[in-house]
């Protein structure tokens, strides 16, 4: 069977792309990382509040999900769901527990009341 030469930029794309998921690997393995700093803080709510503001500050909910507790998690979310006015944060709160799937739909109806307020 007859086989095209591989040229430069074939190569090249293909490089990249690897490249391109190494880098993509290393950033979910980084993301899913506990943060030293939040998880050193003695009290609940100054670990929800240093997740929360590493979250927005990055325009990234999914840092909420570094958080080592359940609680700190989906608060983080709601939070930071809440704040944007967006619900997707909420669908990432684990809804395993009756405590979970009643974070969700806080969640769920903080997002709601954020979206009738008028921004500001």
């Amino acid at each position: 069977m007859w086989k095209a030469p591989r040229s430069a930029n074939s190569v090249l794309v293909q490089a990249l792309g690897t490249f391109a998921l190494v880098a993509l690997l290393l950033a979910d393995v980084a993301a899913a990382a506990p943060d030293a700093e939040c998880e050193g803080k003695a009290l609940r709510a100054a670990k929800i509040g240093c997740y929360l503001e590493e979250a927005v500050s990055a325009s990234q909910p999914e840092l909420c999900e570094r958080a080592t507790e359940p609680q700190v998690k989906s608060m983080c979310l709601s939070l930071y769901a809440e704040r944007a006015r967006d619900a997707g944060p909420c669908q990432r709160i684990a809804q395993a527990s009756p405590e979970g799937q009643a974070m969700r739909d806080a969640c769920l109806s903080g997002v709601a009341i954020a979206r009738r307020e008028p921004a500001g």
